[in-house]
């Protein structure tokens, strides 16, 4: 289906502007249900004849994270919100699982920002690992960390694998960002692996937002890190940028090491650090100068779908 939203593209809530076949609008606002009427146009007739399933992603997490656990071989889908989801934790491992079509609700119903990951830890950890596993066709991010609100308190994010995944139609693979804190506090990465792993077709999902997309997706910000290394992942296709990886001090920037890089010719590669640059035939010697001396690079034709 489409999802309307009040207030985006035009849409004022009248039903008459749900303009295509499965386009659907949840009205949050309707004064006699707490939780609002989901409404979907249906051309052919009454969609509770005409299939068998129909399935409505809820705002909810599918699991909330403690610390201390070990997630195995599950498979987790149809979740409006994240599926594994973690504020502070510390000793989180999901391991063998399965995550697919992950995300779409509001953040708030006051503002449009892109909401569900595939698994998520809000805050500081140590120990948290997301390895073997396969994430498609999620909303927002297929894995992250990160934090923006309250500088007032200390935050480290330690000891982070992101290994051996094959993540692929996410708008960002891999999601992360730590603000600036406040005078005298710290918020910091420390040890963060992403290795091994195939990520593929980023910003070509259900969710796709083509101008946002990147494999890696670091937001420039604050972003102080120690030891943070990006190694020997494949990078194939994505709609926008490839990369977004910088931090406030050139020294915080993430190591890159071994990568491939798969994409069309004309597109754009996205930054490491301050560095901008198309995605182009200098490409290596770009990235050689950037640190991934022994990066790989493939161009392909562009595709439709």
């Amino acid at each position: 289906t489409e999802k309307f939203i009040k207030g985006a593209k035009g849409f004022t809530g009248d039903l008459s502007q749900i303009n295509v076949d499965l386009g659907m609008w949840h009205d949050v606002s309707a004064p006699t249900n707490v939780e609002g009427y989901l409404y979907v146009r249906c051309d052919k007739g009454n969609p509770g004849s005409l299939y068998t399933s129909i399935e409505v992603n809820p705002r909810e997490h599918i699991l909330k994270a403690a610390d201390g656990i070990v997630v195995d071989n599950l498979c987790f889908k149809y979740g409006g919100a994240h599926g594994i989801s973690a504020g502070n934790i510390n000793g989180l491992t999901v391991q063998n699982c399965e995550f697919g079509w992950i995300g779409g609700s509001w953040f708030r119903t006051d503002t449009f920002s892109r909401y569900g990951n595939a698994v998520e830890v809000y805050g500081g950890c140590d120990g948290y690992v997301v390895d073997n596993c396969y994430i498609y066709q999620v909303y927002d991010a297929g894995v992250t960390h990160q934090y923006t609100e309250g500088g007032n308190i200390d935050i480290e994010m330690k000891n982070i694998k992101y290994t051996n995944n094959v993540i692929t139609d996410t708008v960002y693979t891999v999601e992360y960002f730590i603000h600036k804190p406040d005078a005298g506090k710290v918020h910091r990465m420390v040890n963060v692996d992403i290795s091994g792993n195939l990520f593929m077709r980023s910003g070509y999902g259900w969710g796709a937002d083509p101008s946002r997309s990147a494999h890696i997706k670091g937001w420039n910000t604050y972003n102080e890190a120690e030891n943070f290394t990006i190694s020997n992942n494949i990078f194939c296709l994505s709609k926008a940028n490839m990369m977004m990886v910088g931090a406030q001090v050139t020294a915080w920037e993430p190591k890159m090491t071994g990568n491939t890089y798969i994409q069309n010719f004309d597109s754009q590669f996205g930054n490491i650090g301050a560095n901008s640059i198309k995605f182009i035939g200098t490409l290596p010697e770009y990235l050689k100068s950037a640190g991934d001396g022994e990066a790989k690079v493939y161009f392909l034709p562009a595709l439709e779908n």
